[in-house]
């Protein structure tokens, strides 16, 4: 199989530390009609 390099846009989002608001704004981008390639979630400490 060959490989395959492909320049991509890349975002970033800081959410609400509350369950179910990754769901939430992930939900928003794909009614929008984004194709979406990987997701990572990564907590961050408070502030």
């Amino acid at each position: 199989m060959a490989h395959q390099i492909s320049r991509v846009k890349y975002f970033t989002a800081v959410v609400e530390d509350r369950p179910g608001e990754a769901v939430r704004v992930l939900s928003q981008v794909a009614g929008l009609g984004v194709d979406l390639l990987a997701f990572s979630g990564v907590p961050i400490a408070p502030f």
